[in-house]
């Protein structure tokens, strides 16, 4: 089946360069530098497309209260731009405006750096008028999302470093202090203490260990990306059983069905919905989910049997209920709220043992390094008393 194509990326407004993308702050604030479109490379996107999605959560949140209070949207990106501090989001911001005014549709202003899920948003903002939900919708859904990473950060910071110093605390110990004890001792004539000679053979094959490993993993992915392989039975069964790979179906599980649920939800048939989403995200998995489902909708095959794929078994049962009830998008909006609260329980449980485990993880690698340290040196005093 063929798809039908969206009109392509606009270039940003030239309010948008000067206000904030890819320009530095000068000592008095002012901002300087400017960058055309035809020399944006892809690395820079990719960064003002990080800090759009780091800030406009609360501003869009902002936005949309003032439209539901019945604020005209050129007045309320007005305040929402004068309400921002950052340089880049007060520039799209900016920007929106200027669009309202030239009758430039929303979603056409920095569409090529704009988050890939709240672009989709917009555009079907546009055909359903329901802009002011919308945008609350992904706003909540993006700071619950970020709030979660950064609470998984600042657990795992602390311990990750101190273990990453302890490791290299033992590297520097295994490969320059401790051979300098076998060195004395075979000076003296003694033989090295049992410890010590495991320490050290450990430490000698640490390296072409993380060699071997970091060898495997990119075997490992290259091999799993073949077609043949990645759709093969083995494989499939094989997955399910890594770990972490229940965690990333509810995600996806989530994902795709609040998306699909909202455009469903504001007014879009359910072939539009699919082909919309198939056609402008950027993440690769519900690109392509989106586009099996859509031809087989398309060829006219039961709910039950379109959303199949490796989803959480929930939906299959949401699918089910739907065929009788006619309520797709009621189906779809539970499955999303029980897998979002099934995935923040699990990231909680990972959050709970993860900094134990770190710190028992340190408090190992300490010992060892004291034991592999003191033990030679405490034997050599000894034997020369």
């Amino acid at each position: 089946m063929g798809f039908r194509k969206l009109p392509s990326r606009p270039a940003f407004l030239a309010s948008f360069v000067v206000h904030g993308v890819k320009a530095r702050r000068t000592g008095k604030g002012t901002i300087t530098g400017t960058l055309s479109q035809s020399g944006m490379a892809s690395l820079q996107q990719r960064w003002v497309r990080h800090r759009l999605k780091a800030e406009l959560p609360e501003l869009l949140l902002l936005l949309s209260s003032l439209l539901s209070a019945g604020v005209a949207l050129e007045q309320a990106l007005s305040y929402t731009a004068d309400a921002c501090h950052q340089s880049v989001s007060k520039g799209y911001l900016q920007a929106l405006h200027d669009g309202v005014q030239n009758g430039q549709a929303l979603s056409s202003v920095g569409s090529n750096v704009l988050p890939a899920w709240l672009l989709m948003m917009m555009r079907t903002a546009e055909l359903t008028g329901e802009l002011p939900r919308i945008l609350s919708s992904w706003a909540v859904q993006t700071l619950e999302q970020q709030r979660w990473i950064e609470d998984l950060r600042k657990k795992a910071a602390y311990p990750l470093l101190l273990l990453l110093g302890t490791s290299l605390t033992m590297m520097v110990i295994g490969t320059l202090v401790i051979p300098q004890f076998e060195h004395m001792y075979l000076e003296m004539g003694k033989s090295v203490p049992t410890g010590t000679r495991t320490m050290m053979a450990v430490m000698h094959r640490i390296p072409a260990s993380l060699v071997i490993v970091v060898v495997g993993i990119l075997l490992g992915a290259a091999v799993v990306n073949i077609p043949r392989v990645a759709s093969s039975q083995a494989w499939k069964q094989c997955k399910n059983h890594l770990p972490g790979h229940r965690l990333i179906v509810l995600h996806r599980t989530h994902r795709f069905c609040l998306t699909l649920a909202l455009l469903i939800d504001a007014g879009l048939p359910l072939l539009d919905a699919l082909i919309s989403m198939a056609e402008v995200h950027r993440q690769q998995w519900i690109a392509t989910a989106s586009r099996q489902v859509a031809e087989r909708v398309a060829a006219g095959a039961p709910l039950s049997q379109c959303f199949e794929g490796e989803w959480d078994r929930l939906l299959a049962l949401q699918i089910q209920r739907a065929e009788v009830s006619g309520d797709l998008a009621d189906s779809l909006l539970k499955t999303e709220s029980v897998t979002r609260e099934e995935f923040n329980r699990r990231i909680e449980r990972i959050r709970t043992w993860l900094e134990p485990v770190l710190s028992i993880t340190v408090g190992v690698l300490v010992g060892v390094t004291m034991y592999s340290l003191y033990v030679p040196m405490y034997t050599l005093i000894s034997d020369i008393s």
